[in-house]
């Protein structure tokens, strides 16, 4: 029995007309005045982009909705996601780079990154690959971190891994079981990020 649809008509073009207006509004502000204000504009622009670019990689006859088992995984299911993790990870390392606060720039980055891999795992269909990806995050977090010294990297390698054992033991453990072992790789993970941090700090600067 074919899954229930209703009728997809794509994304909106007045969404999609103001996102871009808003995209080069945001960069000639910032070419005139450069500030953290319009460069999280440009950011938060971006990511309504991506969902247009998303809505797009849809085919019109894909279900909306669907009743008892959910259907195989499709392959445009995972675009928001992915598209997500790469303008979050170009973000925080290369764009980044160019901005007034490099530091903000770099969690806010780091955070749309996070949004996509946890939207991959929370989905049971693709758990697999959204927890290869949090884990992914977590080692990329942590070898930033040792290169650059900036805590947004270590913020989130420890939110990727708290992430990460949170959705893997919920299906087993259920909710309190997985809410503790989180909750105790969060508090391990605060007190290694802190404790590299200073391990860092203490280290001699050799020019």
């Amino acid at each position: 029995m074919q899954a229930p649809s209703l009728d997809y008509r794509g994304p909106d073009p007045q969404v999609t007309t103001g996102a871009l207006i808003a995209l080069l509004l945001l960069a000639a502000v910032q070419l005139v005045a450069p500030s953290a204000v319009p460069e999280l504009g440009i950011l938060g622009a971006c990511v309504i982009l991506v969902d247009v670019l998303a809505m797009l990689a849809r085919p019109a006859s894909a279900p909306d909705f669907w009743p008892g088992t959910p259907p195989a995984l499709e392959w445009w299911e995972l675009t928001r996601p992915t598209l997500l993790i790469v303008l979050g990870l170009v973000w925080a390392l290369l764009i980044s780079r160019w901005l007034t606060l490099r530091v903000l720039a770099v969690a806010v980055g780091a955070l749309v990154a996070f949004q996509g891999a946890v939207m991959m795992a929370s989905d049971e269909r693709s758990r697999t690959i959204g927890l290869v990806a949090l884990g992914a995050i977590a080692v990329l977090g942590i070898g930033l971190y040792l290169w650059e010294q900036l805590w947004p990297w270590v913020g989130l390698a420890v939110i990727s891994v708290t992430a990460l054992v949170f959705i893997a033991v919920i299906d087993t453990g259920g909710t309190v079981t997985a809410f503790l072992a989180s909750g105790l790789v969060l508090l391990a993970g605060a007190g290694g990020a802190a404790w590299l941090r200073a391990n860092q700090a203490a280290r001699p600067q050799i020019k």
